[in-house]
């Protein structure tokens, strides 16, 4: 582990809900909380749902991916709400690295998109 870039991951605090307009997009009391530091900046905490939390009927898969040094590589997901698309809304990591291998099979949402609250 990288002592000057990593993460810590710890269930989320209450019911977590990420919302997007009217509709309910996930809703857990499973969720993570995954906050990551590099050197001194503490980034926001990031709310990870489980996959089988999530209304996955509004995703469709996105050809966008990320590469995070700590994470492994993310994919992306669309979320389409009443025939409106919101590209790459969503993000999951299908093989993470080791250090943050909890968050399997989860899912976490655009903050500048949807309303997430944990």
């Amino acid at each position: 582990m990288d002592k000057h870039h990593f993460a810590t991951i710890k269930p989320a605090k209450r019911h977590s809900i990420a919302r997007l307009e009217r509709a309910t997009i996930a809703s857990s009391q499973a969720a993570l909380e995954l906050t990551e530091q590099f050197e001194t900046k503490l980034f926001d905490p990031v709310v990870y749902f489980p996959l089988a939390d999530c209304e996955t009927r509004y995703f469709s898969d996105s050809s966008t991916h990320t590469f995070c040094r700590i994470k492994g590589q993310a994919s992306y997901y669309h979320i389409t709400l009443d025939g409106k698309e919101y590209k790459d809304a969503a993000w999951y990591y299908p093989e993470p690295l080791a250090q943050v291998e909890q968050i399997r099979a989860y899912v976490a949402f655009s903050p500048k998109l949807l309303s997430v609250s944990s």
